[in-house]
C-alpha cells in the first residue's frame, strides 16, 4: 500500500490538502524550509517509530500515543502486527506452514491496519504504514527484528495479566530483552499528554554510563524538567550528578537530584508518586551477569508489569556481557 508523504509545502504552510510540490515553492522560501528542517534533524535521532498492535485497547492507546510522538519527532510511524504459528521444524523458526485460518486472520489484520493507518494520516498529518508478518518466531523476537536503523518502539501494556507474565515478564519486557533500541511502554489507562516532567532512575549498575544522548532527544523536543533519582549508594549518586551536570552544563534546563538507597525501585517510586506528578519515567536496561540475575529482580520487569506511567527503557551504549 502507498501512503502520501508530507511535502515541504505542506509542512511549511500547514496545508495538508494541497497538491503543491516542493518545487513550486519560491527559492528563498524553500531554502529557509530546508535549513529549518536540517536543524530539526540534528535533534531528532529516530528515523521511525514502530508500534506493535494486537487490536487490544492497550495497543490502540499506544498507537495514538505513538502518532503524537511521530508528530513531535517528525518521523514515520510503522504499525506492526504479528501472527504467531508453530514452526514445522524444531530446528528453525523460519519453516512454517500457515493454515487457512491464519491466512484469513492475517488478511483481516491487514485490512484493519490499512484503515487505521489512513485514519492516522488524516488525523495527525504524519506518514504511517503497516506490516503484517506470519512467523514461527517468538512474539518479542519477531517485533524486535522489524528494527531498522535508529528506531523507537512504542508498545501498550495491560500490566501483568497471568502467572506467566509474573514469572517471565510481560510482552513489553520481553521486547526490551530482545532489542537494543529504545522502548517506550505505555499503560492502557494513560492517555498522551505533553511531556513536561521526567524522572530518570539510576542504580549502582548503570550510573557509570548514563544514556544521556538518547535522553536528550526527549529533552530537546519537550523542554522538560529533569529529575534524577539515584537508588544506589552515595558514590553512585555523586557520579550521576557529575555526568548530568557535565552533559547539560550549557543548557537552560531545570534539574533536580534525589538519592534514596534501595534495591526495591518500585517501592521508592510509589513513595514519590504521592506528591509529585511525572509524565515519563526513564530507566536503563543493561546485560546482567548470571549471579546478578539470580540475586536481584530486574527493575524493568517489575516496572513494566505494575507501573501506571509511561516507562522509557534505554540501553547503555557500552553493554557488558555475562
Amino acid at each position: 500500500f502507498f501512503f502520501k508523504q508530507k511535502t515541504a509545502y505542506e509542512i511549511k504552510e500547514c496545508d495538508w490538502s494541497s497538491d503543491v510540490c516542493s518545487s513550486d515553492l519560491f527559492a528563498d522560501d524553500y531554502r529557509l524550509f530546508t535549513t529549518s528542517l536540517c536543524e530539526v534533524c540534528l535533534i531528532t535521532m529516530y528515523s521511525k517509530i514502530i508500534c506493535p498492535t494486537d487490536f487490544s485497547q492497550a495497543s490502540y492507546n499506544a498507537v495514538e500515543y505513538a502518532a503524537k510522538l511521530a508528530q513531535v519527532f517528525w518521523c514515520e510511524l510503522v504499525l506492526v502486527h504479528i501472527e504467531k504459528v508453530l514452526p514445522v521444524s524444531f530446528h528453525t523458526t523460519y519453516d512454517i506452514n500457515p493454515g487457512p485460518q491464519v491466512l484469513e486472520r492475517s488478511r483481516n489484520a491487514a485490512e484493519a491496519l490499512r484503515q487505521l493507518s489512513e485514519d492516522i494520516n488524516k488525523k495527525f498529518h504524519i506518514s504511517s504504514r503497516f506490516e503484517v508478518e506470519i512467523t514461527g518466531k517468538k512474539l518479542a523476537k519477531a517485533i524486535a527484528d522489524s528494527e531498522d536503523g535508529e528506531v523507537l518502539f512504542v508498545t501498550g501494556t495491560q500490566g501483568s495479566e497471568n502467572i506467566f507474565d509474573s514469572i517471565f515478564g510481560t510482552h513489553s519486557f520481553q521486547l526490551v530483552k530482545e532489542t537494543s533500541a529504545s522502548v517506550l511502554i505505555v499503560p492502557e489507562s494513560f492517555a498522551y499528554q505533553t511531556i513536561s516532567k521526567v524522572l530518570y532512575i539510576t542504580t549502582d549498575e548503570n550510573a557509570g554510563a548514563l544514556a544521556l544522548e538518547k535522553l536528550n532527544t526527549f529533552v530537546e523536543k519537550f523542554h522538560v524538567h529533569l529529575c534524577f533519582l539515584n537508588t544506589g549508594d552515595v558514590t553512585t549518586y555523586e557520579e550521576c550528578r557529575k555526568q548530568v551536570n557535565s552533559f547539560f552544563k550549557d543548557r537552560l534546563i531545570d534539574i533536580d537530584f534525589w538519592n534514596k538507597h534501595s534495591r526495591d525501585v518500585y517501592s521508592v517510586l510509589e513513595e514519590l508518586a504521592g506528591d509529585r506528578q511525572f509524565d515519563l519515567l526513564v530507566i536503563q536496561e543493561f546485560e546482567k551477569t548470571l549471579l546478578n540475575r539470580l540475586m536481584h529482580e530486574d527493575p524493568v520487569k517489575k516496572l513494566s508489569a505494575e507501573l501506571n506511567l509511561p516507562l522509557l527503557v534505554l540501553h547503555q551504549e557500552n553493554r557488558i556481557s555475562g
